[in-house]
């Protein structure tokens, strides 16, 4: 399990800024983003991808999978 949460976040880290990219386009194209703002649509979405791969590299990922 340490091997794949290893490989997420590596995945994770070098790919952030295509994801957060894409999540944020389907966001906008599914009219999920409707009552915000572009700008505060891409801070929140970039926080919060963030705010996952710190968990991950903080080694609390495991603890997702139990709860």
């Amino acid at each position: 399990m340490a091997t794949l949460q290893a490989r997420t976040l590596q995945a994770l880290q070098q790919n952030q800024q295509a994801l957060l990219t894409q999540w944020v386009a389907s966001l906008q194209a599914s009219g999920g983003s409707r009552n915000l703002k572009e700008e505060d649509l891409q801070h929140q979405a970039s926080s919060f991808l963030g705010l996952i791969v710190a968990a991950l590299d903080g080694g609390n990922g495991q603890s997702v999978a139990t709860e």
